[in-house]
């Protein structure tokens, strides 16, 4: 008899291999993604120097999340204590299999090229001003060119 959830998965995947059915897979949880996603944006707009990576990777079957860089985080006691906060209720809230893995800067797992990007966004300086100009008739703005 298996021991562990692991185990359980295992031999599961065995017997349907064996059976010549699809492998069981666990499909990704939607809204765990949004939950995560929605923390990880308003904690960039908390801490601006902060920059979250995160997908959901099919080998570990889990959410990876990376956060950089870790020299400003370990100065900031604030972030470390609402971001375990964070990570301690996830791990409540989602069993063993389910719950994601946190790092700092990818240091226990790499993330694809391909995973999303969660940062504090400044407004660019020249894009704060919009000015609009009237559109001039057509006549007129010819008859501007024609008199120069």
């Amino acid at each position: 008899m298996p021991g562990t959830p692991w185990d359980i998965h295992r031999q599961i995947a065995n017997n349907e291999n064996e059976s010549h059915r699809q492998p069981w897979k666990p499909m990704r949880d939607l809204e765990l993604e949004k939950t995560l996603r929605q923390w990880a944006e308003d904690m960039v707009k908390r801490y601006t120097w902060l920059t979250i990576r995160f997908e959901y990777n099919e080998k570990r079957r889990a959410y990876l999340i990376s956060y950089s860089p870790e020299s400003k985080a370990d100065e900031d006691e604030r972030f470390v204590i609402e971001s375990s906060a964070f990570e301690d209720r996830i791990n409540e809230q989602y069993d063993g299999l389910k719950a994601p893995l946190f790092c700092y800067e990818e240091r226990l797992f790499k993330l694809s090229p391909t995973a999303e990007v969660i940062r504090h966004h400044k407004p660019e300086k020249g894009l704060l001003r919009i000015a609009t100009r009237k559109k001039q008739p057509q006549g007129i703005a010819m008859a501007a060119i024609i008199h120069r």
